[in-house]
């Protein structure tokens, strides 16, 4: 299932830049009863999508996304609080050398980004004790206000249970190229009988803290109906 998924076109991410304001009028229409709700997307240079096309109160997981993992991000203006600004390391098809603490610390101050986020994919695929010592050695050179952040393929729960300490968030990717191919579904019928709920639970059921959760869509194939499930 990783494989499968690790093989789609990564022009998906927590959010498709082009659509962000799709899903924005989408979690405006959410019942009144959730009390409360964070939301992210990934940016970076214009192909994929500029940092400043994200709604202030948004997250902006910001990453140069580019054949090299040592490729500068681009600079997130500083009108944009860098407390809301993770630099991105990793994705699909991102590889070479992974960089050393003060690289990381070096590329975020780069980036005008107070944060970290690992995309468990490319260079980083199944590397999570290199990123755990990583975040160490990370958080040894920073304030102790900074977060990080994983994102994680959707099977990689057992890998993520004996560090989660270590991290703030833990996202889980629950999409392909759409929020129902790929070997995703959420039947409008019976979302609970789909092909992605099954992968959800079982994280819920791991012992990964369930408040660190974070789930990873695409707003490409995004309901309204799929928000309430979640």
């Amino acid at each position: 299932k990783n494989v499968h998924h690790n093989e789609m076109a990564r022009n998906v991410a927590i959010v498709m830049i082009a659509s962000v304001f799709l899903l924005l009028a989408a979690l405006l229409l959410l019942p009144v009863c959730v009390s409360s709700y964070e939301v992210g997307a990934y940016c970076g240079y214009e192909w994929l999508g500029l940092c400043t096309k994200v709604p202030y109160t948004w997250k902006r997981f910001d990453g140069a996304f580019g054949p090299d993992i040592q490729e500068p991000a681009p600079i997130v203006p500083n009108q944009y609080s860098p407390t809301m600004n993770y630099l991105t390391l990793g994705g699909y098809k991102v590889e070479g050398t992974v960089p050393n603490a003060a690289e990381v610390v070096s590329m975020m101050q780069h980036a005008n980004c107070d944060n970290v986020d690992y995309d468990m994919e490319g260079a980083l695929q199944n590397q999570y004790s290199l990123v755990n010592s990583l975040t160490n050695d990370v958080k040894s050179l920073l304030p102790n206000t900074a977060k990080f952040s994983i994102t994680c393929l959707s099977g990689d729960y057992r890998s993520v249970e004996p560090i989660q300490s270590n991290f703030d968030e833990i996202g889980i990717m629950i999409h392909a190229d759409t929020m129902q191919s790929g070997g995703w579904s959420i039947p409008r019928s019976d979302p609970w009988s789909g092909e992605t709920w099954p992968w959800i639970k079982q994280w819920i059921n791991s012992s990964v803290d369930n408040h660190k959760i974070v789930l990873s869509i695409t707003s490409a194939g995004l309901e309204v109906r799929q928000l309430y499930l979640y």
